[in-house]
């Protein structure tokens, strides 16, 4: 497996006018930074996910690359224990496929979400995309 993207911070901060959050990954030193905004009242887990979907597009194995990225769904479980869980839509060489990741949500869902989104393209990327275009293995 090749390099890995390392969940570096993630934050999410609620005004009155909209929530915003911010995801930094780090690979070989250099840091890939994703920033997203929803309304108000749009929960911290979306905003959070398309961050990481932003922060991962910025990271320079997609530039030229034929690989579309998309955030599905996000749900925060707590039931039977708290669990978050995260859909993508992954585009390449003609192709979509439908990944799903989740992670442990524990004291800190925001998090949670951000590896979740990080796991279910750690998944298939390489498997999926063309060996010209794989981009480095994310986690």
């Amino acid at each position: 497996m090749g390099r890995r993207l390392k969940l570096e911070d993630v934050t999410c901060e609620v005004t009155p006018s909209r929530t915003r959050a911010r995801v930094q990954l780090r690979n070989s030193g250099v840091s890939h930074v994703g920033l997203a905004t929803g309304q108000p009242q749009e929960a911290c887990a979306r905003v959070v996910a398309q961050a990481t979907v932003n922060a991962v597009r910025m990271y320079a194995g997609f530039a030229g690359a034929d690989l579309r990225l998309a955030l599905d769904s996000v749900q925060v479980l707590t039931a039977p224990t708290p669990l978050a869980v995260v859909t993508v839509t992954l585009g390449a060489g003609g192709r979509e496929f439908l990944l799903a990741g989740s992670a442990p949500a524990g004291e800190d869902p925001r998090w949670a979400v951000a590896r979740a989104v990080l796991q279910a393209l750690n998944r298939q990327i390489e498997r999926i995309a063309p060996p010209d275009a794989q981009v480095a293995a994310l986690g």
